[in-house]
């Protein structure tokens, strides 16, 4: 309230002035929402307050509605923190991915709300938040995220591994690895961890990915075709020294055309790990 106090009694703006009087006074939820937009546009102008008191509606779409417009304003950062623990899932959601956006996730928050949260939707913008900062090779983070790899939702599990492996979390590697080569799991997982091994530059996986690229030669099912095609994804991203010897059967001649293009994109491939031997 102070802040739209402030904006109300001094903004040179008329329609700053009115979006505050409506945080204010109280007016109808359609006319708030409506408001968020030129409230994020002055808040990019060094006048966040507006846009500030409409993160503290008392509607939680609007709520939800601030927090996404809030991601990459600096002086709401530390608001928008503190709707990580917002009473409404959706606001949480919103928070989360705002932060995410922003490269601005407090970890320790979004973890916890990785491993606590109640909803499936709160808890994959949370994984999805801590991997949107990049690499981090070591820290708690991680650690939630590795736990995040038994989460009931598969959903869960599909954003643990995509931030896992933005994060190239190599000490994650034998976790990822089992779900890769667990036939009991869905086919999905399968092939996303099979390309997160290739984020995490699993080096010690080199031999299971490459015994998979091999069946996309002559594939007895669609769990062949797409985990091998992940492997080969995988094997490009690692990038091993005698990468063009492992994937040399699947460029020969006599390979069907899109097998020998998918050996040929590996190999092509900078990588995104030391090189190794």
């Amino acid at each position: 309230e102070q802040a739209a106090s402030l904006a109300l009694a001094k903004d040179e703006w008329t329609f700053v002035r009115v979006a505050a009087a409506a945080a204010l006074t109280g007016a109808d939820m359609p006319a708030r929402f409506v408001l968020v937009e030129p409230a994020r546009a002055l808040a990019l102008t060094s006048r966040p307050a507006t846009l500030g008191a409409l993160l503290d509606d008392p509607d939680a779409h609007v709520r939800a509605r601030a927090a996404e417009a809030s991601s990459g304003v600096d002086a709401l950062t530390a608001r928008l923190d503190a709707h990580i623990a917002d009473p409404e899932p959706r606001v949480r959601e919103a928070a989360l991915l705002a932060l995410g956006a922003a490269k601005a996730a407090p970890e320790q928050a979004a973890s916890l709300a990785l491993a606590k949260d109640e909803w499936t939707f709160v808890r994959v913008a949370a994984a999805a938040a801590l991997g949107a900062g990049g690499p981090r090779v070591a820290g708690s983070a991680n650690d939630a995220l590795g736990r995040a790899l038994a989460d009931p939702a598969t959903v869960v599990k599909q954003a643990a591994l995509a931030a896992l492996g933005a994060r190239r979390a190599t000490s994650s590697a034998g976790a990822i690895g089992r779900i890769a080569r667990d036939a009991e799991v869905g086919l999905d997982l399968r092939v996303t961890a099979t390309r997160a091994l290739g984020a995490v530059c699993a080096t010690n996986e080199l031999d299971f990915l490459t015994r998979a690229a091999a069946r996309v030669a002559s594939p007895a099912d669609e769990a062949d075709l797409r985990i091998g095609l992940a492997a080969l994804d995988a094997l490009g991203r690692i990038h091993p020294a005698d990468l063009g010897a492992r994937v040399a059967p699947l460029r020969d001649k006599n390979a069907r055309l899109p097998v020998r293009n998918a050996a040929n994109r590996a190999l092509a491939d900078a990588g995104t790990c030391a090189p190794t031997k």
